[in-house]
């Protein structure tokens, strides 16, 4: 609960305090999240409200049922007609298989694949598994490798 607080909270008040005192491109923002962050991340993504152009998702909990993740992607869908969106997500391959989080990962890991294979001109996503990554030691790699795959260096390079 309380996503749609936080939401408004980064686009109301964090995001423009921010860009007061940093120079921001604000068509160049990246949302990133990590396991209820990153379920999080890829609500607000869905959701299509957010003033973010990219996203790193790392290892969400995603528990919609097929009705609820046919509902987000619709919306999205729809959202992609006035924006583009390029995303990264990652899990752990071991966390899939952990006794404990391991079904709840599967699941996240399913929805978020439906989510990969949407077809729209506006959405570019990669999704992977970092094998040999618990669900703890799979944020550094999910952050390097979501940054590197969002912002490749001639990209960088070509804005300074």
């Amino acid at each position: 609960g309380g996503a749609e607080g936080f939401r408004d909270f980064l686009v109301n008040q964090l995001r423009p305090k921010l860009a007061k005192k940093y120079r921001m491109d604000p068509n160049g923002h990246t949302y990133a999240g990590h396991s209820g962050g990153g379920a999080f991340t890829a609500f607000a993504m869905m959701d299509g409200t957010l003033p973010f152009s990219r996203y790193i998702i790392g290892s969400p909990a995603l528990f919609y049922d097929q009705a609820g993740m046919d509902r987000k992607l619709a919306q999205f869908k729809k959202s992609l007609e006035k924006r583009e969106v390029r995303a990264f997500a990652a899990f752990g391959g071991a966390e899939l298989t952990d006794p404990v989080i391991g079904e709840s990962m599967s699941f996240g890991q399913a929805n978020m694949q439906k989510l990969a294979q949407l077809e729209h001109e506006n959405f570019e996503m990669q999704l992977t598994t970092i094998e040999g990554e618990w669900h703890a030691s799979v944020f550094a790699h999910l952050f390097s490798t979501g940054l590197h795959t969002l912002w490749p260096a001639t990209e960088s390079a070509a804005k300074d």
